[in-house]
């Protein structure tokens, strides 16, 4: 007898993930995953065997961390059904101590790229790139911040991190001035002195 997964199951494990409070985001990324799941075992039988089958289809098409988030979604699910049975080993990826040197933006890119965003007036991408270049803060960070997170008398931006906890992370004057002209055009701040 072929068992086979069905439009059916997905859409109750959907159901399952919103009672479960997950975000949007991640539900719709686990609808995706495992929409691709279904369309791979299309006329296979559901066996460990076929998922290793695909499981490595992933390995020769994508990361090991985009891998890794295929197979977390498609292990819930299982366990969501009750078949321990077929949920599959995540792959083991050595962290980097340090990003590789061609991943890092040189002085001449950053110029590029902060120059590029004033010449197309977009003044707020250009004091995010300075600001997320100055401070090191994580693209994720830089978007959760309103006005109370900066201090401009000590140069530093508070960012909270998962978990609730809070750190301040400095900037030099140069961003220090950007960030400061920008927010008194704007009337966000009255006009800070030196």
């Amino acid at each position: 007898m072929i068992e086979m997964l069905s439009a059916k199951e997905i859409e109750s494990y959907l159901i399952f993930l919103k009672e479960q409070e997950k975000s949007k985001e991640t539900i719709e990324k686990y609808k995706r995953e495992l929409y691709d799941l279904l369309k791979f075992l299309s006329q296979k039988d559901l066996t460990k065997e076929v998922l290793i089958l695909w499981k490595t289809k992933l390995q020769n098409n994508y990361s090991a961390s985009s891998v890794n988030g295929k197979l977390v979604a498609a292990n819930g699910f299982f366990s969501f059904l009750g078949r321990h049975d077929l949920r599959m080993k995540l792959l083991k990826i050595q962290k980097e101590i340090f990003s590789k040197e061609e991943k890092e933006l040189t002085r001449q890119e950053y110029v590029r790229l902060v120059k590029t965003a004033q010449k197309k007036g977009n003044i707020r991408l250009s004091l995010v790139i300075q600001t997320i270049c100055a401070t090191g803060i994580r693209v994720s960070e830089c978007v959760g911040l309103d006005l109370d997170d900066v201090d401009l008398k000590n140069n530093g931006i508070k960012i909270h991190r998962k978990g609730g906890a809070e750190v301040v992370v400095y900037f030099g004057e140069e961003v220090r001035n950007a960030l400061c002209g920008y927010m008194e055009e704007r009337k966000l701040i009255t006009p800070v002195s030196g």
